[in-house]
């Protein structure tokens, strides 16, 4: 293992180690014709004296606030109060300057989350290749019967809304065969105008309600039912994710992540 401080002085940075990015998680470096792999990042840690200055400087700021306050017409006290708060806080972080860099801790041996990494890394190479994806905008073709839904499947209803003028929606039944057709068209859209500097991060893509209108009703159609709000919970159910998971079951996209309230990701 590869250490360069004393670690003691140091803690871990939670924004890297509840990272979803799996690039972060997998950072790595060479040196004498050997790949090591990050396996920590620590945040330099403040002296207890750095936070008793801080704290001093702070209160006061505050006292010099409430005394402006109170020695002038509010009218002219409350302007002159922001001075000396802002002053406090340029000065705190001032004196706490150091904080926030960072120690990385480097091992030959990858964890075990960075093992699982990079075999899904290399599965989704051989991925890749199997289907002669080369260009990151490079769309999905898929034949709808191939997807093991049934006619009666097929053939299910729902009511989504259709814009027809800015101030009138109204009302039309699709079928689920419908629903399919365009989601994928979406995917297709997203994967057409994706950017990024891998072929990973451009087809790894986010279906997103807000920017997709029509799609957006298939996260809440469950049963041929239309619902206000969908529930992580009972995103399964939804005809979005059934469309989804029936793409990735037959091999049209590698993989479904996580959902953030306004999308579903898939790595395409």
């Amino acid at each position: 293992m590869h250490i360069t401080k004393d670690p003691n002085n140091f803690v871990l940075d939670p924004c890297w180690q509840k990272s979803t990015d799996n690039s972060k998680q997998l950072e790595r470096t060479h040196r004498d014709g050997k790949q090591y792999y990050l396996i920590a990042r620590f945040i330099n840690k403040p002296t207890t004296l750095q936070q008793c200055t801080r704290t001093v400087v702070i209160i006061a700021g505050c006292i010099a606030a409430i005394a402006a306050v109170i020695l002038c017409q509010p009218m002219i006290g409350i302007p002159l109060a922001i001075v000396p708060v802002y002053l406090a806080h340029k000065t705190a972080k001032w004196i706490t300057q150091d904080e926030g860099k960072s120690l990385k801790v480097y091992s030959e041996t990858p964890t075990k989350e960075q093992k699982e990494l990079i075999e899904k890394e290399n599965r989704l190479t051989t991925f890749y290749h199997d289907k002669g994806i080369v260009e990151g905008n490079a769309p999905i073709y898929v034949d709808i019967r191939s997807l093991g839904f049934s006619k009666d499947e097929l053939e299910q209803k729902g009511l989504v809304w259709v814009e027809r003028s800015e101030a009138v929606d109204e009302g039309e039944v699709i079928s689920f065969e419908n629903a399919i057709d365009d989601v994928i068209q979406v995917i297709n859209t997203i994967l057409r105008n994706a950017h990024g500097d891998t072929l990973k991060k451009m087809r790894w893509i986010m279906l997103d309600g807000t920017q997709h209108p029509s799609i957006d009703q298939y996260y809440h159609l469950i049963g041929g039912e239309s619902m206000d709000h969908i529930l992580e919970s009972q995103l399964k159910e939804t005809w979005l994710y059934r469309i989804v998971k029936a793409l990735k079951d037959q091999d049209h996209i590698f993989d479904i992540g996580d959902f953030h309230g306004s999308g579903l990701y898939l790595q395409a």
